[in-house]
């Protein structure tokens, strides 16, 4: 079994079992403890730390979760696979630095409360008020820099990563930001690019209308398959926290494995990060940004998941080599953000309420997620199966009865709900046991829940009554 020595500060202001989580994950990604080696006990290691079984079941849930490590029936914790990462020399990146000059996964209504138009307004009159000098100026073509600023600090505190504020690119929703890096990748003679099956289909679609040669990759349980598929590619596009549509979260192993191919295929890896905050378990993961000692991950995120689909803001957090390549072609690229919409919310998330509106939602959307998922295993456990419910604005359910994908959206629309088939985003030969539905609840209040699913249900011909005694309202 393997000896743990971490530094635990009890002053510090990381929460213990986050430092121990990092001590841990850092071991073994230097290499520092292999493959199959045991951790100590959570009671163990408890003892030995003086500190609580929570903190360390904790961290190791963490752990497990990232694919770090695994759980062994009546006999322990143990390490999995997970390559120590490259590194070559390359140039530092200054954190500081300061500048010389969507799509959307679906159209969403949200919950009217979840997003605070108070502390919005206030923002906004303050930018009126006091930034009226900035205003009477044309917007920057990269963006404004005081917001790619409060983007670099917010990517590092929540996503891990660094980036200089003149390799962040701002655009008006995501398909602006990846025509800019379209034009990029041109520029340096990549373009033939592998994406996940099944997948979001109209980033590809983006690519394959600008001339790129795109391939279709499996899954498995722990992401993207690297394997003959993906030769002669030199670039990957992967949603590795929470991928769409299947919810896999990419294992430790298979993200080091993807670096890696970067590194000897002289490649990139574009990281679709877009609803990454929106968490129900755990903390968030780690981006794979975060994880790139390499410059060699493109990273993409939006605000359009997390505030309102109508501020159409992402960005683009670029490898050095790209970010010189789009000053030489930024001129060719209007900034579709007004400088208000920027300065706004650089505002708003300056003054932390960007970051109190996600802890918001997360809490409302994990409470109707889990209302969701109760009822539905509560009352019909042998009609419907949860697959996916942990992270994001929908939850997965396979249907254990005769109906088709359509006829089930076409059903959930009728109340309302947003749905939609889950073999709209597979890209092969689809051949499913059962329907499979991604179910939208952003937009359905809570107490309504129970009453639709009752409905949908029956709609829907299940003959089983509900074991409404099961749930208490």
């Amino acid at each position: 079994m393997v000896e743990l020595l971490p530094q635990i500060d009890p002053k510090d202001t990381a929460p213990l079992y986050l430092q121990l989580y990092k001590y841990i994950k850092s071991e073994i990604e230097k290499g520092s403890i292999e493959k199959g080696e045991k951790l100590p006990s959570i009671r163990n290691l408890s003892d030995k730390l003086g500190i609580s079984i929570t903190t360390v079941r904790t961290a190791y849930d963490q752990l497990m979760m990232e694919g770090y490590i695994q759980s062994r029936d009546k006999s322990g914790y143990y390490v999995e696979e997970v390559s120590p990462l490259m590194e070559t020399k390359i140039q530092t990146l200054k954190k500081n630095s300061t500048p010389s000059g969507d799509f959307q996964k679906e159209e969403a209504i949200y919950d009217h409360g979840c997003f605070d138009f108070i502390k919005w307004k206030k923002c906004l009159v303050s930018t009126l008020t006091h930034d009226g000098d900035k205003l009477l100026s044309e917007a920057d073509f990269q963006g404004e820099a005081e917001f790619r600023e409060e983007i670099r600090k917010y990517i590092f505190q929540a996503r891990g990563a660094e980036a200089d504020i003149e390799n962040i690119v701002i655009g008006a929703g995501t398909q602006q930001v990846i025509n800019i890096l379209t034009a990029i990748l041109k520029n340096l003679g990549k373009n033939r690019i592998g994406f996940e099956n099944p997948g979001y289909m109209l980033s590809e679609l983006i690519f394959r209308n600008q001339g790129f040669v795109a391939k279709d990759l499996e899954l498995d349980k722990e992401g993207l398959i690297l394997g003959e598929s993906a030769k002669n590619l030199d670039l990957l596009y992967v949603s590795p926290n929470h991928q769409f549509p299947t919810g896999i979260v990419m294992s430790a192993s298979r993200r080091t494995k993807l670096l890696s191919w970067a590194i000897k295929a002289d490649g990139y890896i574009i990281e679709d990060d877009y609803d990454s905050e929106l968490r129900y378990f755990g903390r968030p993961i780690p981006s794979l940004k975060a994880m790139d000692k390499n410059d060699r991950v493109i990273h993409i995120g939006s605000f359009s998941s997390t505030l309102l689909p109508s501020i159409r803001i992402s960005y683009l957090v670029l490898p050095d080599k790209l970010g010189q390549v789009y000053k030489e072609i930024k001129s060719s690229y209007s900034q579709g953000i007004s400088k208000v919409d920027q300065l706004t919310l650089c505002r708003f998330m300056k003054e932390g309420h960007y970051q109190r509106h996600i802890k918001r939602i997360r809490r409302l959307y994990s409470e109707k997620s889990g209302q969701m998922s109760d009822y539905m295993l509560k009352n019909y456990p042998n009609d419907t199966k949860i697959i996916s419910n942990t992270s994001g604005l929908f939850m997965i359910v396979e249907f254990l009865f005769e109906k088709t994908e359509e006829e089930i959206v076409r059903a959930f629309g009728k109340h309302g709900v947003k749905a939609t088939a889950y073999k709209s985003y597979v890209k092969s030969e689809y051949r499913p046991q059962n329907p499979r539905i991604l179910i939208y609840f952003y937009n359905i209040k809570t107490d309504k829940l129970k009453s639709i699913i009752k409905t949908l249900i029956k709609e829907l011909g299940n003959k089983a009554k509900p074991a409404d005694k099961i749930l208490k309202t």
